[in-house]
């Protein structure tokens, strides 16, 4: 199963990064690929769980569904983690994957976010590994520091 992992600063808070993470709909708006993200689903008694359907294009078009939802757990650090799972899509066996947005002191005693991404998929075609690798080697931290200078940005016009 094809895999990534990745970590990277955000200045902004770990709720102000959730914010742009579950902001669905407007994900077409700051990540290149994305061409629609539309919520089928969410519980208006429990604003962490939602079903969303994606589509990429990324070589062709690539559309699917996940159901994503905020882990209830508690955590010592005060960390968010918003998990996901396949619900269907064409190209993929199993799509899982999780954010743990984690609290850190930055040097002036702001509050950051640490931000750990991470993707677990299992295809139902074959992709060369040069291809997959392209996937994940630069396609994958594009849509990160996408999502990390959004949160940014957002802090910037608010003027904190």
């Amino acid at each position: 199963m094809p895999s990534a992992r990745q970590s990277f600063v955000v200045h902004a808070t770990p709720t102000e990064l959730r914010s742009v993470i579950v902001e669905f709909g407007r994900y077409p708006e700051f990540l290149p690929a994305m061409e629609e993200a539309t919520v089928l689903r969410s519980l208006p008694d429990s604003p962490s769980e939602w079903t969303v359907a994606f589509s990429l294009n990324l070589i062709r078009r690539v559309a699917y569904t996940l159901r994503l939802w905020e882990d209830a757990r508690t955590t010592n650090d005060g960390s968010i983690v918003i998990r996901w799972s396949l619900v269907e899509g064409a190209l993929f066996k199993a799509n899982e994957g999780s954010w743990t947005l984690t609290p850190m002191l930055a040097p002036d005693g702001a509050i950051w976010t640490t931000a750990a991404y991470q993707i677990d998929v299992e295809l139902d075609v074959f992709l060369p590994r040069p291809l997959l690798s392209s996937l994940t080697g630069s396609n994958l931290p594009l849509a990160l520091a996408a999502f990390k200078d959004r949160a940014e940005r957002r802090i910037a016009r608010v003027g904190l």
